[in-house]
């Protein structure tokens, strides 16, 4: 369960970005997607080669606030889960929550929970509407 929940969350942190560069090659692991550069930062951290705390800034959303949407076509149970996952962050980490449905302005960056037969999501804030 807290596998399932935690492979949720990371939907939570860049799943399927809106308005992706179609020329940028996405590298898959496991069901993690990660650009290019994140792909080597995991590999050097994975090889003892990268401290921890480089990542820092780079890939952390700003203020710890992450944006949401909840696509049309998820399901109810679908939704408890991402919301359940959510609460949980919040409880453990300085991260928040806030989607964004009602909102009159749109964030540019924001993540979107949808279904897509798989469990898989990009890692991290990556800068790209």
């Amino acid at each position: 369960m807290r596998f399932t929940i935690f492979a949720f969350l990371l939907g939570a942190f860049v799943c399927f970005i809106e308005a992706k560069p179609a020329q940028e090659r996405l590298e898959q692991v496991e069901d993690m997607i990660m650009t290019p550069e994140q792909k080597e930062f995991y590999d050097q951290i994975k090889n003892g080669r990268a401290r921890r705390d480089a990542i820092k800034d780079k890939w952390l959303w700003p203020k710890g606030k992450v944006y949401y949407v909840f696509s049309k076509g998820l399901s109810k149970a679908g939704k408890n889960l991402a919301k359940d996952a959510m609460k949980h962050w919040e409880e453990k980490t300085c991260l928040k929550f806030e989607d964004i449905d009602s909102m009159s302005k749109k964030p540019k960056y924001y993540a979107e929970f949808k279904f897509g037969g798989d469990c898989r999501a990009m890692i991290g804030f990556t800068n790209r509407p």
